[in-house]
């Protein structure tokens, strides 16, 4: 069974994200933020979505945009889950 440690790993290696300490970094403070009420879910949605768009741009040629942006999205969403009343974006 993976501890938190290596499921935020296996995470950030699939969507393209090699788990450098920034990356995981990254993650952590924005659920720090989340969970003390810093940031609500929508910001912290928006943020989301801007690393998936800059990953997008990358994705491998033989995956379409939605379908990437799709499966990255449901990978970040593990790392950092926002309740749905929180979760207040507007997805493309």
């Amino acid at each position: 069974m993976q501890n938190d440690q290596e499921r935020i790993h296996a995470n950030l290696e699939a969507i393209g994200i090699r788990a450098s300490g920034a990356a995981v970094g990254l993650f952590q403070l924005l659920r720090e933020l989340l969970d003390v009420g810093v940031l609500d879910g929508a910001a912290v949605n928006r943020i989301k979505e801007a690393v998936i768009t800059d990953l997008a741009a990358s994705r491998p040629r033989s995956q379409t945009l939605a379908d990437y942006q799709q499966r990255v999205r449901e990978r970040m969403d593990t790392l950092v889950p926002v309740g749905d009343a929180e979760a207040a974006v507007i997805r493309h």
